[in-house]
């Protein structure tokens, strides 16, 4: 029995736990330990979606409900309120401290209705009937409460801890009381929204737990640089620069890996057989080949004198690199593609198997970015995106010229 088959043999109730568990334990490293802990935290996560997505059978999975729109809203908004006055009681708090920060709200607002989706949505809508209410309701809280731990381990003394721990027990159970009555995700969202939009609105600063910048973000970008200077010469004048860094390759590599990964990406094999000319080809690679060719030729000769470019004209160098790689790395994939196809029916078989999961490879990229905290650092987000990305493309580009070698000889 493999991995996958052990797996489907757990009841889904099961799963559902044990990916919830995941979960805990991915964020428990990923804000207590160092860059390698964090990046352990990233690929258990994969493991977690992975089991995740093994029980969802759609979006419907979620019980988010286009039904009864005002009567969700309103207990939602009611139930929201009278949270938030219970907390004011609580804490003595002053209503006249209430004052909106965007960035805040809207940080908020995504964790909430994250929080609702995996806790509610997914997890209470995935155990089973057998559980019953009250079991229901305990584990959902058990399970909310377990994750706040790892949230704030690290980041709060023991009594305060405590005290967070227990009023995200309590205002689970209230959350998962409304989703039992409501049977519809909205509600529970909603009150959740508000309650902590209200919550957090006093303060005029990030919550820690949101901006904390992980560290493994400057190791991942050193050894993603360094790989990309094996492939690439890495021209600081034609490189496009994200929060002070300079990407992972010039202008002219990003073009041309992120052509590959596009490609592959959206292979399609009707449309790829029917690429498969020298019209398509010709236009397609010639370009960036003249393009690069000829400036190189023109700096040898001393036509062109690349260090009295102006900032303009280096500019337009640079995406017209990115524009013409782009094209080429897409054109030489369909060719790379429908080469091992046509002639080798062993390979081309396992070709086309290989390319109905290559669409996966975006998970870990937007994974990443997301994990990046784009809140704080939207630049660092995108960098590490479209680097990793176009760390796949240059491994693609290497597995295929190789895949394309190897049917050739043994053909």
């Amino acid at each position: 029995m493999n991995v996958t088959e052990k797996i489907r043999s757990i009841s889904i109730s099961n799963q559902a736990i044990i990916a919830t568990l995941g979960l805990c334990a991915v964020i428990y490293l990923y804000y207590t330990g160092d860059s390698w802990a964090q990046l352990v935290s990233i690929a258990l996560f994969l493991g977690v979606l992975y089991v995740w997505s093994s029980t969802l059978r759609g979006f419907d999975d979620f019980q988010l409900k286009n039904q009864d729109l005002p009567l969700n809203i309103g207990v939602g908004l009611v139930l929201g309120l009278a949270m938030f006055l219970i907390y004011v009681v609580y804490e003595r708090l002053s209503l006249s401290t209430i004052a909106f920060n965007a960035s805040i709200v809207a940080a908020v607002t995504v964790v909430a209705a994250a929080e609702e989706f995996f806790f509610r949505g997914y997890l209470q809508g995935k155990l089973s009937e057998s559980f019953g209410f009250v079991s229901k309701v305990i584990i959902v809280t058990a399970l909310f409460g377990l994750y706040k731990v790892s949230v704030f381990y690290s980041l709060r003394s023991p009594l305060s801890l405590a005290e967070i721990v227990v009023i995200s027990c309590i205002g689970s159970v209230i959350l998962s009381i409304e989703m039992e009555k409501i049977r519809n995700l909205l509600a529970p969202a909603i009150s959740h929204v508000i309650w902590d939009v209200l919550v957090y609105s006093n303060m005029t600063s990030m919550p820690s737990w949101i901006v904390t910048a992980p560290e493994w973000t400057e190791a991942l970008y050193k050894y993603l640089f360094r790989f990309g200077g094996v492939f690439c010469d890495q021209w600081g004048a034609s490189s496009y620069f994200f929060a002070g860094k300079q990407f992972v390759t010039c202008s002219g590599c990003t073009g041309i890996f992120l052509g590959v990964f596009i490609a592959f990406l959206l292979f399609e094999k009707t449309l790829f057989e029917k690429l498969h000319t020298w019209k398509f080809y010709v236009p397609g690679l010639l370009p960036q080949i003249f393009m690069f060719f000829g400036l190189n030729i023109a700096d040898f000769l001393g036509i062109l004198d690349a260090g009295a470019l102006s900032a303009f004209q280096l500019q337009v160098i640079t995406y017209s690199y990115t524009a013409f790689g782009l094209l080429l790395g897409y054109t030489g994939s369909v060719l790379m593609i429908n080469t091992v196809r046509m002639d080798s029916e062993r390979w081309g078989t396992r070709v086309e198997s290989w390319l109905k999961d290559y669409e996966y490879l975006v998970v870990p990229a937007l994974l990443l970015a997301f994990l990046s905290n784009p809140l704080s650092s939207p630049q660092m987000s995108a960098l590490i995106f479209f680097a990793v990305l176009v760390f796949f493309g240059i491994l693609t580009a290497v597995t295929f010229l190789i895949v394309l070698i190897v049917s050739w000889v043994v053909r």
